[in-house]
């Protein structure tokens, strides 16, 4: 038996598709897959002759019927046979807390289905023996369960994550952090020694143009294309994919109602925010930035489980921060996309006496270039202030934890005493330049939201439900397109495994 077997994730967008494409033509090892699509896409997945792979097996099969009640003796031993936290791991779903609409599901049911899930993985891994586990960024709390259990069973995973600088991802075992190999033999390039030389190498990255590019090209244009497939699903029959877990209670009906009362809620909140949101930074006082964070969001649900109420954040550091400064918060311009949050969020911002809620449009390096520290759970901002002269305290491990401008709090209480250190702090743009040669030798380039929007409007992964039928011929003309960038990625993953050790 071939020890060095490969279990690769996929899911949408076909990026880990495509590398299982370039990866068969490199390297002689047995792929396995589980595939992660709606029901109209399993044909394709089937009887597809693109990938060679060993077997397959579609995560819609895991989970049969969750109204049974849970063999909780076997989940307590999950827990003990892999060190993991169940509870941690269902509260990293959005399907399970206050972000679902449809359903409120029980505790039994939540049970039911990561029994269901445990059982699936774990005959999987059984079967696949996998040296190695591939997977994207984890985006949900089964795939964050497969991961943790592969890295209990002693399966290197390599994880392709962004670097929170715009086009960049990294492949490593954590997920979060560069792999410690990162920092060895790494080739100086890119050096700056002011902040000057950093915000001009910095301008090559212009994050806030690209994620404004990516809501443009994900939510702003194609307007028909989007709504063609709202439309659709109105007309098309999707019993099967109503009875997955993650679709549970989302009736036609039920949907309608949901995005005709959304569109009134985006309307009546824009009009809040554009009321009563500040459009100038403060001059009378020098002020600490936090950016909220969109929601539901990943870093907030998986990176940073005990840190994901933003209200009790922002009033913590609102009590920490000096009596001269002022705590600046800026909503995030993407949570437009899904209707604001409710006006009464935004009052318990505003409220708060040395706190100004600021407007979404203004630009972040504007921020950056006049606040005195950033604090965040999980944010890219934390990264880029960097750039700008100005440590960050995060509330999660990041890209950027190592850098010693960045403290990585994990206590609240020592909050107060972090701020202060942290506002008499500099960078050092010696040590900046150093670690951006490790993250330039140790990433590659990949402009995701772009590729992401294609494939979605080509295919018709757009609407409610998220699900088409594929063709073969135009899977391949897609995977034609990006040859070059997916073959890139799989030698990127390829030098990860050390196959020759």
């Amino acid at each position: 038996m071939n020890q060095n077997n490969i279990l690769i994730y996929v899911q949408g967008w076909f990026l880990h598709f495509g590398i299982a494409k370039a990866l068969q033509s490199k390297i002689d090892n047995e792929l396995y897959a589980i595939i992660d699509f709606g029901d109209k896409a399993r044909k394709f997945f089937d009887e597809q002759k693109i990938v060679d792979y060993k077997k397959i097996w579609h995560y819609n099969d895991a989970v049969n019927d969750f109204q049974i009640n849970p063999d909780i003796e076997y989940l307590k031993s999950i827990e003990k046979k892999y060190d993991i936290n169940l509870w941690n791991i269902a509260y990293t779903d959005k399907s399970f807390n206050l972000y679902n609409e449809f359903h409120q599901f029980s505790t039994n049911e939540i049970l039911s289905i990561l029994e269901q899930e445990c059982r699936f993985f774990e005959k999987i891994l059984e079967e696949s023996q996998p040296k190695f586990f591939l997977t994207y960024h984890t985006q949900n709390h089964y795939q964050y369960l497969l991961y943790m259990m592969c890295k209990a069973k002693g399966i290197k995973v390599l994880m392709l994550s962004p670097a929170k600088l715009a086009k960049k991802f990294f492949v490593s075992e954590d997920g979060v952090l560069l792999d410690d190999e990162a920092y060895e033999n790494t080739k100086s390039t890119i050096k700056f020694e002011n902040e000057n030389e950093a915000k001009e190498y910095f301008k090559k990255f212009d994050t806030q143009s690209y994620i404004a590019n990516a809501r443009k090209i994900s939510f702003e244009s194609n307007l028909w294309e989007r709504y063609k497939y709202v439309l659709k699903y109105f007309v098309s029959d999707n019993s099967a994919i109503s009875k997955q877990y993650s679709y549970y209670g989302m009736t036609k009906s039920k949907v309608l109602s949901k995005k005709i009362e959304r569109y009134f809620k985006r309307k009546r909140r824009k009009s809040f925010i554009d009321k009563y949101f500040k459009t100038e930074l403060p001059n009378d006082s020098p002020f600490v930035y936090f950016p909220l964070h969109y929601e539901p969001e990943r870093v907030l649900l998986v990176s940073a489980p005990y840190f994901s109420n933003q209200l009790a954040i922002i009033s913590n550091i609102a009590k920490s921060i000096p009596i001269n400064y002022k705590l600046i918060v800026k909503e995030n311009p993407s949570q437009g996309t899904i209707g604001w949050r409710d006006t009464s969020y935004y009052k318990s911002i505003i409220n708060l006496p040395n706190v100004e809620l600021l407007h979404p449009s203004i630009k972040s390096h504007e921020i950056l270039s006049k606040c005195s520290l950033v604090v965040t759970i999980a944010g890219t901002a934390g990264f880029e202030a960097a750039f700008y002269n100005k440590p960050t305290i995060i509330l999660s491990e990041q890209v950027y934890s190592k850098l010693p401008f960045v403290i990585r709090l994990k206590e609240l209480e020592k909050l107060p005493q972090a701020i202060k250190e942290q506002l008499n702090n500099k960078v050092d743009f010696n040590n900046l330049a150093g670690f951006m040669n490790v993250l330039e030798n140790n990433s590659v380039d990949i402009v995701l939201d772009e590729y992401a929007a294609e494939f979605a409007y080509m295919f018709g992964f757009k609407g409610p439900t998220m699900d088409s039928e594929l063709s073969e011929n135009k899977i391949n003309v897609f995977l034609e397109k990006y040859d070059k960038l997916l073959n890139e990625v799989a030698q990127e993953h390829i030098r990860k495994m050390k196959l020759d050790d």
